[in-house]
């Protein structure tokens, strides 16, 4: 029997650490659930140049927080499908996804899977301070499950589900189903349709993969992927899954699409990054207190700009020989046919590192 009592200790010694730290999340302690009802839409991440100085920050589309009870219950529906298929039995952890993950994070030695459950996923959003997505360790999942377990203890599941909505990246600075439903369809979140929504909700796993305007036939792939589990999960019938999977998928075009706010530098090179960080951080992108250290020129971005807004103005005045095109009219309301007048672009490139400069 005393290799009974030596298990038992063990476990006590195991147990009693570990009961301490799921009670008080460390030294740094629990973040406070009730503190998303005061939520705000994320902050904006600073973007430095090469030297060090800010140049932009990169503001989310809208700031817009929208009841759930104002939605349509497919919108809803379409995210449990296929983010959180048990959301309203489980309590904020979902444990057959977990073992799953933690099986195949053994077999790969580090963090492969999340297991995230939709509660999980709004910790993470919420709280990225102390549950950063760059983090990708066994004890921040650990913290994540932690947090989680305390948002079920104080919210019921349609409040989860609305504060998760709200607080979600769509890519292109959508932060929330309602800035996205206006960036991306032109509607307010209440008219979302089926199809619509089943879009969006594909997004979230990566809104710049499955971006409508960059990657139509991924995003519709993605959609009716969506749609399928929404069906397999009693949402929606055969007939409406079908029917749904045969409309096409119609966005606003890019430059007539929500605006986004203030005139940036080198909006292109942003954007990009923009995606980029999006990709690899989700939600966590507008956390407070991101900072990216970039490879732009200020400098140099400046004198591109001039130096090829100079040129095309040459040419549209023939100083460079006869031209019969159409002048640039700041004034004229964009054609989502495409630019009639000329267009130009410069890259500069790091010789060495190949580092983007302008």
């Amino acid at each position: 029997m005393r290799w009974l009592m030596w298990l038992l200790l063990g476990l006590l010694l195991v147990a009693v650490p570990l009961g301490a730290v799921w009670y008080t999340c460390g030294l740094r302690g629990c973040p406070d659930p009730s503190s998303l009802l005061a939520y705000e839409p994320g902050g904006a991440p600073e973007v430095l140049d090469r030297d060090g100085e800010s140049v932009a920050r990169l503001v989310p589309v809208q700031r817009e927080v929208v009841p759930l009870d104002s939605l349509p219950p497919h919108v809803g529906e379409a995210f449990i499908a296929v983010e959180d298929r048990r959301f309203r039995s489980h309590w904020g952890i979902d444990l057959r996804r977990v073992a799953g993950a933690l099986v195949a994070n053994v077999r790969e030695g580090g963090v492969a899977e999340g297991g995230s459950t939709i509660t999980m996923q709004l910790a993470r959003n919420a709280f990225p301070e102390r549950l950063p997505a760059s983090q990708r360790t066994l004890w921040r999942k650990f913290l994540e499950t932690r947090v989680a377990w305390g948002i079920e203890r104080t919210f019921d599941k349609d409040e989860i589900l609305g504060l998760y909505l709200n607080q979600i990246y769509f890519g292109n600075g959508a932060t929330g189903i309602a800035a996205a439903a206006r960036h991306y369809f032109g509607v307010p979140a209440s008219e979302l349709t089926v199809p619509q929504a089943a879009l969006l909700a594909g997004m979230v796993k990566a809104p710049a993969h499955y971006d409508p305007r960059e990657e139509p036939e991924a995003a519709k792939e993605r959609r009716d992927l969506v749609l399928r589990v929404m069906g397999q999960a009693g949402f929606l019938g055969p007939d409406e899954v079908r029917a749904a999977q045969e409309a096409e998928i119609e966005v606003v075009p890019a430059e007539r699409a929500v605006d986004v706010g203030e005139a940036l530098p080198a909006p292109w090179y942003l954007e990009l990054l923009r995606r980029q960080l999006a990709d690899a951080l989700g939600s966590d992108v507008y956390g407070d207190g991101v900072r990216v250290h970039s490879t732009l020129d200020a400098g140099l971005q400046a004198a591109a700009e001039e130096a090829l807004e100079t040129q095309l103005r040459r040419i549209e005045a023939g100083e460079l020989g006869p031209y019969d095109g159409a002048a640039y009219d700041p004034d004229r309301p964009p054609d989502s046919a495409g630019s009639r007048y000329i267009q130009g672009a410069v890259v500069v490139l790091d010789a060495r590192s190949g580092a983007v400069r302008a």
